[in-house]
């Protein structure tokens, strides 16, 4: 707690508890001065009134007259009493105005005293909520430090890297979008962006990128990554990068359009078979060497020329690898995943930062973690989360017919789920062999020469 946060709450506290004791005396006082003035008034109405009602008497002579100790009739001084009576009502009157005076401050003290505390409860509530928001904040900073401190000693375990590589990767997209950088087509929808980050491929394969760098370096930097990445990418040696299938906007237009390409001073090639004319001569003003061909021969296609750094997003997953749907054939397709993910290992670099980052757009990499340990050092292999299986199998199995058990009636129902399971038994060897990838398959996977 603040030291003059919990002062100023104290003060407010103790003013509280004193305007209560004053508010309960008062409190006690009211029906006092409310007896008091009650008397004044039976008071004043009994010597307003004529003093002939003061009599019990039931004739005239009674009412009148009185009769002495030596039995002589007297007149009764009525013009006497009533002046005396009109002297002392005039008394009466200015107590009981006085007690009125009195009665009515007391209730403007009573209502002040009630109207401070309601002030002060108020500013007290105000207190509690920046205590509040002071407390999370802190809690807040706490968490932050403990998360920097597991990143800057722990960045070896794949889950810390995960956690690194996804703060890094919401950075990076925050600044492309203040800077009003296109973003590949799968990455503008605001509403998915909101809801995971599994749909950031080009974003999370930076992290990545960024992370690998800091993990081998030994230099995590733990905010600024925007400006230490151009930094980082020439104090690792990284100065030619390959993507393959870039399409419409790819990693690259990240890097040439942010100026993170030109600050590291890198030397940008693509590779991909599906490239429209306008795009070629697009990424060739970019001053980017594009081979129109697919990537299954990179340095054949790049007459043996290495690269310090190779991307691939979306092109070793379903819907990648020359357009072919994954349901035509499931094995071939794994296959040519793996030609790819070699040919591009086989293009690295000597140097020993060189890497290949591979990234799915929806949901998995179709790579065999056994199978590609033949070929590659294995840097990052991402498992799948929940919400990657769920895309994967969205995605593998899209002809499935879905399950619909609510908002329909029993007969639809039934006949939803037969007809699941009866597509299941049709095309086993297709979804035993798609359920055997899911359950190995990597969400993102950084792989190195051996």
């Amino acid at each position: 707690m603040s030291p003059s946060i919990s002062a100023a709450r104290q003060q407010i506290e103790s003013r509280i508890k004193r305007l209560r004791i004053q508010k309960r005396l008062l409190e006690r006082k009211t029906p006092i001065l409310e007896g008091h003035y009650a008397q004044y008034a039976r008071r004043l109405k009994g010597l307003q009134a004529h003093p002939e009602s003061h009599s019990k008497a039931t004739n005239y002579i009674d009412i009148h007259y009185y009769t002495t100790k030596k039995g002589e009739y007297k007149q009764r001084p009525y013009d006497m009493l009533r002046e005396r009576n009109r002297q002392k009502a005039e008394i009466v009157k200015k107590l009981a105005a006085r007690m009125s005076e009195s009665q009515t401050k007391n209730n403007d003290a009573i209502l002040d005293a009630r109207r401070k505390t309601y002030d002060l409860e108020e500013k007290l509530i105000k207190l509690d909520k920046r205590l509040g928001l002071l407390a999370k904040a802190r809690r807040a900073r706490k968490d932050i430090n403990a998360q920097n401190k597991r990143f800057s000693t722990q960045l070896s375990d794949p889950k810390v890297f995960d956690e690194y590589t996804e703060k890094v990767s919401w950075e990076l997209y925050r600044f492309f979008r203040n800077k009003k950088i296109r973003l590949p087509y799968f990455e503008r929808d605001k509403y998915i962006l909101e809801r995971s980050s599994p749909e950031l491929s080009s974003t999370r394969a930076l992290g990545a990128i960024f992370g690998q760098i800091a993990r081998e370096s030994k230099t995590i930097p733990l905010k600024d990554f925007t400006e230490e990445f151009p930094a980082m990418l020439r104090k690792q040696g990284i100065k030619s990068v390959l993507e393959i299938g870039p399409g419409g906007t790819g990693v690259i237009d990240l890097l040439i359009n942010s100026g993170i390409a030109g600050k590291a001073g890198l030397m940008i090639s693509a590779i991909d078979t599906h490239l429209s004319e306008e795009r070629i001569s697009e990424l060739k003003e970019k001053k980017v060497e594009v081979v129109h061909k697919n990537a299954k021969n990179i340095s054949g296609e790049f007459n043996g020329k290495k690269f310090d750094l190779i991307i691939g997003v979306g092109v070793l997953g379903a819907g990648g690898l020359s357009g072919q749907t994954f349901q035509d054939n499931a094995i071939s397709f794994s296959l040519d995943s793996h030609k790819i993910a070699k040919s591009a290992v086989e293009a690295l670099s000597s140097n020993k930062n060189a890497m290949f980052c591979a990234a799915p757009i929806f949901g998995l990499t179709t790579l065999r973690q056994r199978a590609v340990e033949r070929f590659a050092k294995i840097a990052q292999w991402s498992p799948l989360t929940q919400k990657n299986v769920e895309r994967a199998e969205g995605t593998l199995f899209r002809m499935r017919p879905p399950m619909m058990t609510r908002g329909v009636g029993m007969v639809n129902a039934r006949e939803s789920v037969d007809a699941h399971f009866d597509w299941m038994e049709r095309n086993r060897q297709y979804y035993d062999y798609g359920t055997k990838l899911i359950s190995g398959a990597p969400s993102l996977v950084i792989l190195k020469r051996k």
